[in-house]
């Protein structure tokens, strides 16, 4: 629901083009403890064969996760390289160029 730009109730937030929108949530957001807090009871209250899956899911997320940040990275370094953005020499050499 969109209202007056010019509002100021607190209740309100802005849309990526600065109008006052209403929030869908007056709620404070919540911090990471309170999230690692609720995560923690509700995996209390598993079995452990439970718990171990959600931990493998978890571990087998974040792989995969760190191997796009990681082929990125290597796409970026590869342009870099057919840029010729790369300098490539020995460690005095790189010192030498950066001293400059």
């Amino acid at each position: 629901m969109q209202t007056d730009a010019n509002n100021t109730d607190p209740n309100l937030d802005k849309n990526a083009d600065g109008d006052a929108i209403a929030s869908a949530d007056h709620e404070p957001k919540l911090t990471f403890n309170d999230i690692l807090e609720q995560v923690e009871a509700l995996v209390e209250e598993l079995d452990a064969e439970s718990q171990e899956m959600i931990f493998d899911l978890v571990k087998k997320r974040r792989n995969l996760k760190r191997r796009e940040e990681i082929a990125r990275t290597i796409a970026q370094a590869e342009e870099n390289y057919r840029q010729g953005k790369v300098f490539r020499g020995t460690v005095e050499e790189i010192m030498a160029e950066l001293n400059r």
